[in-house]
């Protein structure tokens, strides 16, 4: 029965797979994650792991929007989509070129510009050494530096709207989850992963700045958000930020958030797949009145729908069309007959 029940799985994910050819439009409407290559042999392979593996997985997953990654050369291309947010994951090595690119694209009418730990604090160009005005300038956040190695641990403060109603005692800048599976690590013994531990210590001594966490050990600020003129930079001092805290920041930015529960969501413009990260229900909100259609049960789930409520259990798997059904419904049976058509012939 097992067996039958995966084939029957994988043969519908074949169909999802052809009706991809007409509906693979992305969305940009989400968050853009930067990654710089050159900054990965600049930064210590620890650091490397956390921000490319833990924060990747871990974090921007769960974070309920569409993510898309890119390189940070192509902030340069004629074709490169605009978005509301964008997420600089190590941006610690820069020359002059590179931060002017940065700055071209980010300041902009309502963009919000999330930095993480030490960004720009590196010149490989530079003839003299200045990493706090060059964290500064790039940021537009004054920044600084402690040579100290410490626990990048931090707590909330103030009631600005990312970081309004965190308890007071909610522990920032560390990771919240076990780590799964690693080298002899298995998932029916996860490891705690540690503390979060850096250095130099980059703090903000910005009075135009508003204050979001101070760091445990030395009370300087560890995260602020700052409007310049018509955008805003917000700099988090570790690398280790949760799903929670990042999506607290797209919705101050304007993004709009899908699920905000934590379930792990992958969307395009058309397709929406949700692997719930607890019990049912789980909810989804949707930009716009949409039709959905479940693509694992082929079945209606309803039409005009401004949100859906689904019934998964912890860890089950949904997949779904969100769009136009009348549109749709033609498109899917022609790839039913399709697949069909090809299986008689391997007959």
């Amino acid at each position: 029965v097992r067996a039958r029940n995966h084939l029957g799985l994988m043969k519908r994910l074949q169909l999802v797979g052809r009706l991809n050819r007409n509906y693979s439009a992305p969305l940009h409407n989400g968050l853009a994650v930067i990654v710089d290559e050159d900054s990965l042999f600049r930064s210590s392979g620890g650091l490397d792991s956390e921000l490319l593996e833990r924060l990747r997985t871990n974090e921007l997953s769960r974070l309920g929007v569409p993510v898309d990654f890119y390189f940070l050369g192509d902030l340069a291309r004629p074709d490169m989509p605009r978005y509301k947010c964008y997420l600089f994951l190590n941006a610690f090595s820069l020359d002059a070129t590179r931060r002017k690119m940065i700055r071209q694209a980010v300041e902009r009418d309502g963009v919000t510009t999330i930095w993480l730990y030490a960004p720009g604090i590196l010149d490989p160009g530079a003839t003299t050494g200045d990493p706090d005005g060059r964290m500064t300038s790039l940021t537009g956040i004054r920044l600084r530096t402690k040579p100290d190695r410490r626990v990048l641990a931090m707590r909330p403060v103030g009631e600005h709207p990312i970081v309004a109603g965190m308890p007071a005692d909610r522990v920032l800048g560390q990771w919240d989850f076990k780590i799964q599976c690693s080298f002899g690590i298995f998932p029916d013994k996860p490891a705690d992963p540690g503390p979060v531990i850096h250095a130099p210590v980059v703090y903000a001594d910005d009075p135009q700045a508003v204050a979001l966490a101070r760091f445990v050990e030395g009370d300087e600020v560890g995260a602020c958000v700052k409007r310049i003129g018509n955008h805003t930079s917000v700099w988090f001092g570790s690398p280790a930020v949760s799903a929670e805290l990042l999506r607290r920041v797209l919705k101050f930015a304007g993004v709009h958030v899908y699920d905000d529960s934590g379930d792990v969501d992958y969307m395009s413009a058309n397709f929406l797949a949700v692997h719930a990260a607890h019990d049912a229900p789980q909810l989804v909100r949707f930009p716009r009145a949409v039709d959905v259609y479940d693509l694992i049960a082929d079945r209606e789930v309803g039409r005009g729908l401004t949100e859906m409520k689904l019934d998964l259990p912890r860890l089950g798997t949904g997949l779904y069309f969100y769009g136009k059904l009348d549109d749709f419904m033609p498109e899917w049976q022609r790839v039913k007959r399709e697949q069909e058509n090809d299986l008689a012939v391997m007959r």
